[in-house]
Parts: structure tokens; C-alpha cells; sequence
């Protein structure tokens, strides 16, 4: 009888231990802040930008660059199907920014960005339409 009273006691102990443990003090969620030139929620910083194109998305879809100065752009694909990474600037800069034409599965393309004029610019995938992005250059 005391055994089972026993395996009883200990188990609930265990039970009531895991059930306390392993979370610690949680933060409270932080307010949104605006990106700062020449970043991305991707980790680019500095004159380093990172996109990732997946299923017919870019990760971060939006990214902000300070006007005049050149970004290393490097676009690397993870989705199932080949995709690219277009920033159309012809209009406003006189040329389109763009990785490798076709960045397959599994590959990445770097290319240098630099426009002058302070504007929102679109990004589009030559295969795939709806697969949309936006660069916005500040002053």
C-alpha cells in the first residue's frame, strides 16, 4: 500500500516540476519600428541586402535603401521552381537592377544596387507575375 501511495507522490512530483520549469520570465511583445535604410528583416545591415524567394513570395517583401549609395543585393532561392529578383528602376534611373535571369532551386545571385532617386520601385519575378516585392529609397 505505502509503495503505490509512494510511485503516486513521486510521479505527481515529477508531473508538477516539468510543468513549472523551462519557460522562464517571458518579454512582453515589442512595438513595431520602421526600417532603417539600408536593412531588411532578412538581417541585411549596411550595404548588405538578403532576399530569399520561396513559392511564389520574397522574404522580406519590402525593403528600404538610403538614396546614392550601392547595397550588395544577394537573392538566394529556396522555393521548387527557378525564380529571379527584378527591381524595375528603368523609368526613374535609366536601368532595371537584377539578379542572374534564372536563380534555380538551391542557388543564389548577388548584384549591386545603387539609385539615386528617392522613390518606391517595384520587384517582380519574370516567371511568376503575382510574385511582388517593393524597394523604397529614401533621402
Amino acid at each position: 500500500m505505502h509503495r503505490g501511495l509512494w510511485l503516486i507522490a513521486v510521479t505527481l512530483a515529477a508531473a508538477l516540476a516539468a510543468g513549472c520549469g523551462g519557460r522562464g520570465a517571458q518579454r512582453p511583445p515589442q512595438p513595431a519600428q520602421s526600417p532603417q535604410p539600408g536593412t531588411s528583416p532578412a538581417g541585411g545591415t549596411g550595404g548588405e541586402i538578403k532576399i530569399v524567394g520561396k513559392d511564389n513570395v520574397y522574404e522580406p517583401v519590402k525593403v528600404t535603401l538610403a538614396a546614392g549609395r550601392e547595397y550588395t543585393f544577394f537573392f538566394k532561392n529556396i522555393g521548387t521552381t527557378v525564380h529571379n529578383y527584378i527591381i524595375q528602376a528603368k523609368d526613374q534611373v535609366g536601368q532595371d537592377f537584377a539578379s542572374d535571369i534564372a536563380v534555380n532551386t538551391g542557388q543564389a545571385s548577388t548584384f549591386k544596387v545603387k539609385i539615386d532617386k528617392a522613390g518606391t520601385y517595384k520587384v517582380v519575378c519574370t516567371y511568376h507575375p503575382e510574385m511582388t516585392g517593393e524597394v523604397r529609397v529614401t533621402q
